[in-house]
């Protein structure tokens, strides 16, 4: 019933990319995340299970090149960091099926030899822990 989308914002310079939610059958378009921090990129934002969190990939438009991992309620009025450490990026990131974790990859950017790791962490305890080194792309299997 529901279908999200980032998508690069050109009205403005520098440009940014902003987060959608379309709602079917009517196909309204709502913009995600308007109360939120301004002049950040967003990326592709994924809905917790109970719909009131949304894990998304937010970078400063005038700050680090990393991505960092954020929950933000859909207006982006509420807001939690994930990750805050601006020489690692993030990415991949999907909700566990009951919503008690979240599963993403991140790789360092200051140096040319870093592999990328996948990491999980978990709601209830906000630790994080390391899954596999040397690996990209996970997903909860049903």
């Amino acid at each position: 019933s529901k279908l999200f989308f980032a998508d690069l914002d050109t009205s403005d310079l520098p440009s940014f990319g902003a987060a959608y939610q379309v709602e079917f059958p009517g196909q309204a378009v709502l913009n995600l995340f308007e109360k939120g921090p301004d002049q950040t990129d967003y990326g592709l934002p994924v809905e917790s299970p109970d719909g009131l969190w949304m894990a998304v990939g937010v970078r400063f438009v005038q700050g680090s090149s990393s991505r960092q991992l954020w929950l933000l309620s859909p207006d982006g009025t509420k807001q939690k960091i994930i990750s805050g450490d601006q020489v690692i990026t993030h990415g991949a990131y999907s909700w566990s099926p009951d919503g008690s974790a979240l599963i993403f990859q991140q790789v360092a950017l200051d140096s040319s030899s870093a592999r990328p790791a996948v990491m999980i962490w978990d709601a209830n305890s906000d630790a994080m822990t390391l899954i596999a080194q040397d690996a990209t792309h996970p997903q909860w299997l049903p």
